[in-house]
């Protein structure tokens, strides 16, 4: 099989290049980006007062962007591992594994297509961040990353960018190959600017449905929920807040569940103006609706697709790691964060975050990272991270993280 898809990959893609050099103008742009990180194991089964866990990660990004007046292709190869995994077969006279297309699309613009004229339109393997990625997400905390596949247009829509989407996640490829059963997300999300605040100031108005949503063998095949939402993101003088609101439910769609779950996330910042150290400081709160088991309704909110670390911490504390599906207890977090530049060229964050859950009211514990960012030129950055959970479960004390991570981008 890889051998008859490497037979078509290659001609296809010569091909593509093909057509581009008989446009009227192309620019071939490379780039690579490489990461080096070192990590404590954070797995439940690790002693770290007796054991020393350790794991070494590198992901590695070649990037390839032609740039045509009409159509363009974006090609990003990256090799992404643990260093000295067994499946690497490091010293060993045998094949590793092989880097893969992490993104790989087509983007084409100045399109006149009647009822539709979009800025672009793009196809194929591609990054997708929507928002503050409470919802649709990079992933670009983890060694391999998130791409999506499939369609995506932008086009200008009542003074604001609107954005349309169809992401195949699971396309069914059995004999029993039906279109109702593949996993799909279609969406909607429009950005308008706010004039009368400070720059970057926006908000944001959307409508997601996700489609199948059942990836635990449930053989409900008709797991589908819809997300209504509104963000908000402004600056006026020094203050800032960005909140967002959602609204998760199976109305309209053919699901057998009955979904009512809500996310909602109030952030309020303050960026003194004079000051020489101290840059932001943020007061957050974060609430992730949990499912009442007395009830046939589903009221767990799912994240399948958002950010973890961007918001709750680092640590991925066991009890409350992620928010797959609605049978979850949810989330109530307070977080205080500041930021301070301590170097000419070293920034750090300091955070604070506290964790409970949003039904049965389990209280979890705390944690508190420490994050020194440095960029040392225009090609090289490092980041230290030292995490410490405490929880309030087991006869662990406390949880350490560390990490140290080196960024080279070319």
């Amino acid at each position: 099989m890889s051998n008859i898809k490497q037979i078509y990959f290659c001609p296809l893609t010569f091909l593509f290049i093909l057509i581009l050099d008989f446009g009227v103008s192309q620019e071939y742009n490379w780039s690579a980006n490489l990461r080096f990180r070192a990590r404590t194991d954070k797995a439940s089964s690790v002693d770290w007062q007796k054991t020393s866990a350790t794991i070494t990660e590198t992901r590695s990004r070649l990037g390839l962007d032609i740039l045509g007046e009409y159509a363009s292709a974006k090609f990003i190869l990256q090799d992404s591992r643990y260093l000295g995994n067994v499946e690497n077969t490091p010293g060993v006279t045998a094949a590793t594994a092989s880097p893969f297309l992490h993104q790989a699309y087509f983007t084409f613009s100045n399109l006149k297509i009647p009822f539709f004229d979009y800025d672009f339109v793009k196809i194929g393997r591609f990054e997708l961040a929507l928002g503050n990625q409470r919802l649709i997400a990079k992933n670009n905390w983890n060694n391999i990353g998130r791409s999506f596949e499939g369609f995506l247009g932008k086009d200008n829509f009542l003074s604001g960018e609107l954005l349309l989407m169809h992401l195949f996640i699971n396309e069914t490829m059995d004999e029993s190959h039906d279109d109702k059963k593949d996993v799909v997300i279609d969406g909607v999300y429009w950005t308008k600017t706010i004039p009368f605040l400070a720059q970057n100031s926006v908000y944001d108005v959307y409508f997601l449905n996700f489609r199948n949503m059942d990836f635990l063998g449930s053989e409900n095949s008709l797991a589908s929920y819809n997300n209504i939402g509104l963000r908000f993101n402004g600056q006026n003088d020094n203050f800032v807040l960005e909140s967002e609101f959602t609204l998760q439910n199976s109305s309209g769609t053919s699901s057998k569940n009955d979904v009512s779950a809500s996310l909602f996330s109030f952030n309020l910042g303050y960026k003194p103006a004079g000051t020489r150290f101290l840059n932001s400081v943020f007061l957050g709160l974060d609430r992730i609706s949990g499912d009442d088991s007395s009830t046939e309704t589903a009221e767990g909110f799912s994240k399948e697709f958002g950010a973890r670390h961007k918001h709750h911490g680092f640590y991925d504390y066991t009890d409350h790691k992620k928010y797959f599906g609605h049978d979850h207890d949810g989330l109530n977090e307070i977080n205080v964060r500041a930021n301070f530049d301590i170097l000419k060229r070293t920034n750090l964050l300091v955070a604070s975050h506290n964790f409970r859950s949003s039904v049965k009211d389990i209280y979890y514990g705390n944690e508190v990272n420490f994050i020194f960012k440095t960029k040392h030129n225009d090609e090289v950055s490092s980041e230290i991270g030292s995490v410490f959970y405490f929880p309030d479960q087991g006869d662990k004390k406390t949880l350490p993280f560390l990490y140290l991570m080196i960024t080279a981008n070319f």
